[in-house]
């Protein structure tokens, strides 16, 4: 075996030595003959396969590199698109809490804030039985059993339960909730009483000698120890006798399911700014 390797390597040598031989004579005697042509048939597979090889090596490295760069060009604009997103969705975050907290922002440049507290609903409980929010803040920010929650320039109800981080509020069209309150055209009393329903409520105790206005706004009257004066609480829909009474049914001026932010307050601590103040 060893020797027929050794006879293969001669063989291979020789031709070599040939080719170079007539190769060299081509050149330098610049004439053609029977070996040339022999020269040149044989070299001519290696020259081609040698162009093929080395084009294909051309086009598979520049193929290579530009699929690299391409590759690093789509890791860097993910990153940009990653980054722009973030801002995008900031911004976004930001707009919608302005555009959420428009109208309880403007309801603060009436009144004055001091030991307010601004809280965002965490959870509703709308039913036959309850109406309640959860909302952010508790303790450790200062809220208090019966301190009054307002929105806009309504009454929204009561804290009933306070945690550290979060306190429960019991809603003014809540059952167990009852508000003073007055008739905004014809200043006939009464008391405000939910009816655990968000498009219901009544105005209790008004005796028949009274005079009640279908239309007529009815508005907090400030009596008790909880609830601040002059927050609207709905307006009167339905007027109808019942015994030395009237049964008055109210439509709350305030929609649960539209409240996203509310203000805390306690009584005493939340005055109209004049006019004059607001300009200054």
């Amino acid at each position: 075996m060893q020797l027929f390797k050794r006879n293969d390597f001669f063989k291979f040598l020789l031709f070599s030595i040939v080719v170079v031989f007539f190769a060299g004579h081509h050149v330098v005697t610049h004439k053609k003959t029977f070996f040339d042509s022999i020269v040149s048939q044989s070299i001519y597979p290696f020259l081609y396969c040698n162009r093929v090889v080395h084009g294909w090596y051309t086009s598979y490295t520049f193929e290579k590199k530009s699929n690299n760069e391409l590759r690093h060009q789509v890791f860097d604009l993910e990153k940009e698109r990653d980054v722009l997103h973030e801002k995008i969705m900031s911004m976004e975050a930001t707009i919608g809490y302005a555009e959420r907290t428009e109208a309880v922002r403007f309801f603060a440049q009436r009144y004055d804030m001091k030991n307010v507290q601004l809280c965002q609903v965490l959870l509703r409980r709308l039913s036959d039985v309850e109406q309640i929010f959860i909302i952010e803040g508790g303790k450790n920010h200062g809220i208090t059993v019966d301190m009054a929650v307002v929105y806009k320039g309504n009454l929204v109800g009561k804290i009933i339960q306070v945690d550290a981080l979060y306190s429960v509020v019991l809603l003014v069209t809540d059952a167990r909730c009852q508000v003073s309150s007055y008739c905004l055209h014809t200043k006939t009393r009464g008391i405000f009483q939910g009816d655990n329903k968000t498009n219901k409520a009544h105005l209790q105790y008004v005796d028949r000698l009274s005079s009640v206005e279908e239309g007529d706004i009815i508005v907090s009257s400030g009596e008790g120890l909880i609830f601040p004066e002059g927050f609207c609480m709905g307006t009167i829909k339905h007027v109808e006798p019942q015994g030395i009474h009237f049964l008055i049914d109210v439509q709350p001026a305030l929609d649960p399911e539209k409240v996203d932010y509310c203000y805390v307050v306690l009584k005493g601590e939340l005055s109209v700014i004049q006019n004059d103040d607001l300009k200054t």
